[in-house]
């Protein structure tokens, strides 16, 4: 959807397959892809806040799944700073 720029509609999807996990958020690798894509997204939409929230979805599975030292969770952890000094930087 979001190559075809119907950015709104990959939302709505993104949205409903996290409902889909809701029983299954707190350790699904397929939801934490999907809050790293909807992160993305709202990047790309210049959302910073909600790609935060988002990212921070991503992040609080990965750190449940793997830990803090596994390189996976260590890219995320990078990856919401850098959002997060961004909306620092945007409101300075």
């Amino acid at each position: 959807m979001k190559a075809e720029g119907d950015s709104e509609k990959a939302i709505q999807l993104f949205q409903e397959a996290l409902d889909n996990y809701k029983d299954l958020s707190s350790i699904s690798p397929n939801a934490a892809a999907v809050y790293e894509n909807l992160s993305a997204l709202k990047v790309d939409q210049g959302l910073l806040e909600d790609a935060i929230a988002a990212s921070a979805g991503d992040l609080k599975i990965r750190r449940r799944r793997f830990g803090d030292q596994h390189a996976d969770t260590k890219l995320r952890m990078t990856t919401h700073r850098s959002l997060l000094r961004r909306l620092l930087e945007s409101r300075s």
